[in-house]
């Protein structure tokens, strides 16, 4: 039994092999069969395990995070580079957080409560230990809500003894599930304040908040207990019009895509026209210049290498916010069938917040970016004696793009342009 419970002690008894484990999965495999699964955890290939999520809301299990960031530190180390912990799927930093002690650093992270239910249904319906040999299972009578593992008697006193005391295991008894107590799915501390309970709801901005950030940044708005909002909130049009915003923002980087892609033809055309330009140049010079030909196209490649390794990073941004955003629609159609009220409220704020937050750092590069044009420009045969150390200048012309496709999104903190107002019964002056 202490082998099978090995991995699903979270913060428990290590043992010394599971110290050196190393998550081996690529994380950009598209052929894997369970990849974007909101119950498999995309570092193990395995369900969740004491799903915890990162801030870009990809879900993995607390003692794969664990690894992950160990493996980051030993790989930043031998480099002499900070230890930057980044989601392995969409790269986006996770940095808010210590990683000196990883164990640490992976219990922080906020619980999916989302994967959690998820996983429940399916243990529900098996009523199958999950620690139990896949030859020998008991029927499970115990289900704990921050493992997301179905244990049977044995596992359940067993998982008494090993978990941490650091971390609060809710265990409940498997037929109960759907009765779980509305407080475990509420978002256990503020995004901004991490050690204060998050309490209030701005409707106004439809933003979860802590008392603190009610005082700060909403004093003026109209907020209400969570537990109001989440009733609210429940029957409202939030999901539908967040949907439409993920739509709209998914088109917008899914054209931008397009747009980058064409220009990176565009660009490995406009290198080959450059260098039969050379060629045909060279034809009117004396042999002695062949090595001036030779530099000038080292200048074209490293042009053109510049120039396309910025297209490649462009590109690659995109495709990950592209990623983000279907994983998104995916968690808000899982929100919608599985969730409970209060859990809604939670799992689609912290979606806002992230397509918020991916909706400022669009408008960003977006602002940012340029249109670049490789080309060669030449000078006459009669001024080769004056110039013979070099042939000519490769040069890349860049544009402003006229049209931005999105402007800077508005602070997470602040209103959104794409908020829905929900009129409540409970106004301001009411709530302080």
């Amino acid at each position: 039994m202490e082998t099978q419970m090995a991995r699903g002690s979270v913060g428990s008894k290590i043992t010394e092999q599971d110290e050196e484990k190393q998550p081996k999965t690529t994380f950009k495999d598209d052929e894997n069969p369970k990849r974007h699964d909101l119950t498999t955890c995309e570092i193990c290939n395995k369900d969740l395990f004491a799903p915890k999520n990162f801030p870009c809301l990809h879900s993995f299990c607390e003692m794969c995070i664990t690894d992950y960031v160990k493996r980051i530190k030993r790989e930043k180390k031998s480099k002499g580079q900070t230890p930057n912990v980044a989601c392995p799927i969409c790269e986006t930093p996770a940095t808010f957080r210590s990683v000196d002690n990883p164990k640490e650093f992976a219990e922080s992270l906020q619980t999916s409560t989302l994967s959690a239910t998820l996983l429940s249904k399916r243990a529900e319906k098996s009523r199958e230990c999950s620690q139990c040999p896949s030859v020998q299972k008991s029927e499970a009578t115990f289900w704990c809500f921050y493992c997301a593992q179905a244990l049977c008697e044995n596992h359940e006193s067993y998982h008494k003894t090993v978990t941490s005391s650091k971390v609060k295991h809710q265990v409940f008894p498997i037929k109960n599930i759907r009765d779980v107590p509305d407080s475990i799915y509420k978002s256990q501390h503020c995004r901004y304040h991490e050690k204060n309970p998050v309490v209030h709801f701005c409707m106004d901005h439809l933003n979860s908040c802590c008392s603190i950030c009610w005082k700060r940044m909403h004093k003026v708005c109209n907020v209400i207990p969570i537990d109001q909002a989440a009733r609210i909130v429940h029957k409202s049009r939030i999901t539908s019009d967040l949907q439409q915003t993920i739509d709209h923002l998914l088109v917008k980087v899914n054209d931008t895509l397009l747009e980058r892609k064409d220009l990176m033809k565009d660009i490995h055309k406009q290198r080959n026209s450059s260098m039969k330009a050379v060629k045909m140049f060279r034809k009117d010079l004396d042999s002695y210049i062949d090595s001036l030909q030779t530099n000038l196209e080292l200048d074209i490649e490293n042009h053109f290498s510049q120039t396309k390794e910025q297209f490649e990073r462009e590109i690659h941004d995109f495709e990950n916010k592209r990623s983000n955003f279907e994983h998104y629609l995916k968690l808000i159609k899982s929100i919608n069938e599985c969730s409970q009220p209060i859990q809604s409220l939670s799992e689609l704020t912290d979606v806002r917040f992230q397509c918020n937050e991916i909706e400022e750092s669009i408008g960003r590069t977006l602002f940012q970016m340029k249109n670049s044009r490789l080309s060669v420009t030449f000078i006459s045969i009669q001024q080769i004696a004056h110039v013979i150390s070099k042939l000519g200048s490769a040069v890349i012309t860049e544009t402003s793009r006229r049209s931005r496709m999105l402007r800077p999104a508005s602070d997470s903190r602040g209103k959104s342009r794409h908020s829905t107002h929900i009129s409540t019964s409970s106004r301001r002056s009411n709530n302080r």
